[in-house]
């Protein structure tokens, strides 16, 4: 486990780039779920948690939707979107209408 720098704090980063985006943005786990529900996800806030706890791996359009929610919190506090992330590339790929909401 390294160490990035995100906001004002150093962060302990893991393996997993949106579990560190997430922490980053100081969002709980329920502002990220309802944001996540709003651009289209359809997992229940227990299975949010897990996912961000890092428990669970996910593919496709809850992935995606997530991603978008994390990236929205990071802008509310002037912090980088997440760049790079497996589901932003194949969304770039497959669905480029979607990518325009991830931005």
């Amino acid at each position: 486990m390294s160490t990035r720098t995100g906001g004002t704090a150093d962060l302990p980063s893991t393996d997993d780039d949106l579990l560190d985006a997430w922490r980053a943005s100081g969002w709980t786990v329920r502002q990220v779920w309802l944001l996540y529900l709003e651009v289209g996800g359809g997992e229940p806030l227990a299975e949010v948690r897990r996912r961000l706890d890092g428990d669970r791996d996910w593919r496709g359009s809850d992935e995606l939707a997530l991603v978008v929610a994390v990236n929205e919190a990071l802008r509310q506090r002037g912090l980088p979107a997440l760049a790079r992330h497996p589901v932003l590339d194949r969304a770039r790929c497959d669905h480029g209408a979607l990518l325009t909401v991830a931005r």
